[in-house]
Order: structure tokens, then sequence, then C-alpha cells
């Protein structure tokens, strides 16, 4: 299960991403709210950001440990 928030009243709402294929677009209505909003999924552009900025992170302390030997 995967959960999204609401853009106008931030309630979290729930979905199975299983029953949809990536790259499929997702319209959802807050049952708080009554907002309705669309999402696409997708890869997370956010893990693969903190995943580049994890392994910079340890190619540097890596780097750092070989110069103080």
């Amino acid at each position: 299960m995967k959960r999204v928030l609401c853009p106008k009243c931030e309630n979290y709402l729930y979905f199975d991403e299983t029953k949809y294929s990536e790259g499929q677009s997702l319209v959802f209505e807050c049952e708080h709210c009554g907002k309705q909003f669309s999402i696409r999924l997708g890869k997370s552009k956010v893990k693969a950001l903190r995943k580049e900025e994890n392994l910079e992170e340890e190619a540097e302390v890596k780097k750092n440990s070989d110069i103080s030997q």
C-alpha cells in the first residue's frame, strides 16, 4: 500500500500500487475535503537523488580514510 498526501488539507489517502503500472496517472478525491488531484506513478526522483548523495558521501569518506592512513 502507498499513501498520497492531499495538497489541500494534508490528509493521507491510501491505494494499492500493485494494481497500476509505472507511468499511469491516477485521480484521487480526498474523503476529508473533497479536493480532486492526480499523480503519475513512477520512480521517485527524491529516492534517486538521496541514493546518489549517499554514494557520493561514501566515496568521500573512503577517500578521507585512505588519505589518513
